[in-house]
């Protein structure tokens, strides 16, 4: 039957289609190996900001998403490579529900990694320790002229401390400490 249809095709007819299925075929092939790349890096996933951190990272590699937390739709990352190093990466979202990668702070794996970032014209202060379990961290807060502003967050799930201080002109001191009462600077 195949055959049939063959013969009756003239030349210029087979040639035209031969080169639409062959243009198939590649288009096809093409989309198989391009769809997961674009798709990879997109951001979207904890998968693809590994990878993105991984390539956008000098310090460290096979980075690994431990912790995650939003803010105003900005993801913010703590990570952990293979090279005993941390980070803190905020990635922003973009308009095809995709996130691009903004900035890192990286650091050893037994440091407090402390990192500002501004979302959305506010600045926050970012900290992670991943260096020890944790019942809960101390952050003061020093402005000229008045009195230090201290506050206390729960650390026992590791998360990744966000705050927003309402002031431009402070300094700040992190520590934090375990159930045994160790602190950890």
């Amino acid at each position: 039957m195949i055959g049939l249809i063959i013969i009756s095709l003239s030349v210029p007819q087979m040639k035209k289609k031969l080169i639409i299925i062959l243009a198939t075929a590649i288009l096809c092939i093409a989309c198989v190996y391009i769809y997961p790349i674009c798709r990879y890096l997109a951001g979207d996933t904890a998968e693809s900001r590994e990878e993105i951190l991984n390539t956008a990272v000098q310090k460290g590699s096979d980075w690994s998403i431990v912790k995650e937390t939003e803010i105003d739709n900005y993801i913010i990352n703590a990570a952990c490579s293979s090279g005993n190093t941390t980070l803190l990466a905020v990635f922003e979202p973009e308009s095809d529900k995709g996130y691009s990668f903004v900035n890192s702070t990286a650091g050893s794996a037994s440091e407090i990694i402390i990192s500002n970032t501004v979302i959305k014209g506010k600045q926050y202060n970012l900290i992670w320790f991943n260096g020890t379990p944790t019942e809960y961290a101390q952050v003061t807060y020093t402005e000229d002229g008045k009195k230090p502003v201290k506050l206390k967050f729960d650390t026992k799930n590791m998360d990744i401390i966000c705050y927003h201080y309402p002031s431009d002109a402070y300094s700040m001191n992190v520590c934090y400490y375990d159930s045994d009462g160790n602190r950890y600077e």
